[in-house]
């Protein structure tokens, strides 16, 4: 999903917003969005290089910004945080038992980087909340001719529904459907 599309959705409801601006608050709103939601995450890939040297780098493969390693795994095991390893800062980790291999596999949550032009697909079923997110930055603006601070309180609610339903999403493992539980008989 490319930037300007969203701008597209955005731009109507905000006359007058520049396009650069609009376009830094879907990204601001967009990595928001993923850092307190983990909405991206790529599974099974290349997680940690150089894991025996003494400098380690967590690696996003998708080209985006690391924020945090969900899982590592080494020869089907999965690594423990604070055990196995520490991660101080998003894109460095530090090994506590030095692992057999040098590339580590498991699940990293990134976010786009400021520069993005592009989204990855799995933002696509956020992309009204991403909107709801830019419209908000957008209206609370003071003095701008698109500004309307009451209508942002109604958006900022929408974003934070949004991003707790996301997370809520990313807690249970991004699965899709409902737990069906059989009811008990009535006697």
């Amino acid at each position: 999903m490319k930037v300007a599309e969203l701008v597209e959705d955005v731009i109507a409801d905000l006359p007058g917003a520049p396009l650069v601006t609009v376009r830094r608050a879907l990204l601001d709103a967009t990595r928001e969005l993923c850092t307190r939601a983990d909405v991206w995450v790529s599974d099974d890939v290349p997680v940690i290089v150089a894991a025996q040297s003494g400098y380690p780098q967590v690696i996003s493969p998708d080209g985006g910004e690391v924020l945090r390693i969900r899982r590592v795994t080494v020869d089907g095991e999965t690594l423990r945080p604070g055990i196995d390893y520490e991660q101080p800062r998003a894109d460095s980790v530090r090994m506590l038992r030095k692992p057999a291999a040098s590339t580590l596999y498991g699940e990293v949550a990134s976010r786009p980087p400021m520069t993005a032009t592009r989204l990855p697909d799995a933002l696509i079923r956020y992309r009204e909340a991403i909107a709801d997110g830019a419209r908000y930055r957008l209206m609370q603006q003071p003095n701008k001719e698109w500004s309307q601070p009451s209508l942002a309180s109604y958006y900022l609610q929408r974003f934070e529904l949004a991003i707790n339903d996301a997370n809520q999403h990313a807690t249970h493992g991004h699965a899709r459907g409902s737990r069906r539980v059989k009811p008990r008989r009535f006697i």
